[in-house]
């Protein structure tokens, strides 16, 4: 296990490019933490992951398509010394507007606008208190598909603007 290394909070993280970004951190010695609802992939992930690469691997199974999850998730690594936030978690729903059920359209989007911003907050506004805050180099990767929708777009161009210039975060746009 590697235990000077930094560390990489990647949400997302049990399929796609959350999943590639974790062996990508892996392989450049970053311990992970990683989050995402399907608890069985998040497994296979980390026991590769630890076969292949000298780094600790910690799995946090959760939903942030629930409201409070993010405040669950940033409690859940307050102990931490997080050097990277990758706020990948996402999911699109698609089809006629007035076929697609509410409910699902309603979880899309506390996930990829709500749970974005508050756990992108909860970081970059972090008291001071935390050990954390003294050794951090926040990134905020915000991985956006071609079919995501305009007001979608518009708040993350917006909480990335919001957020440019600070000097707690270092934000990447990435098109995907």
């Amino acid at each position: 296990m590697n235990t000077t290394s930094k560390t990489a909070l990647i949400t997302g993280a049990s399929s796609g490019i959350g999943r590639e970004l974790a062996y990508v951190y892996a392989r450049n010695n970053y311990n992970l933490i990683l989050t995402a609802r399907r608890k069985v992939l998040l497994e296979e992930t980390k026991h590769e992951i630890e076969k292949e690469y000298p780094v600790s691997v910690k799995n946090i199974e959760m939903d942030l398509s629930e409201a409070e999850s993010p405040e669950k998730l940033y409690k859940a690594v307050t102990d931490n010394k997080i050097n990277v936030l990758i706020n990948n978690a996402g999911v699109g729903v698609y089809g006629d507007f007035e076929k697609i059920d509410v409910y699902q359209e309603e979880k899309m989007l506390i996930l990829n606008i709500i749970s974005l911003t508050k756990l992108t907050r909860l970081f970059a506004n972090d008291d001071g208190k935390s050990r954390r805050r003294q050794h951090r180099e926040y990134c905020l990767y915000s991985c956006l598909s071609a079919r995501t929708t305009n007001g979608i777009l518009c708040r993350i161009k917006s909480l990335c603007a919001e957020l440019f210039g600070s000097n707690c975060l270092r934000v990447e746009k990435i098109q995907c």
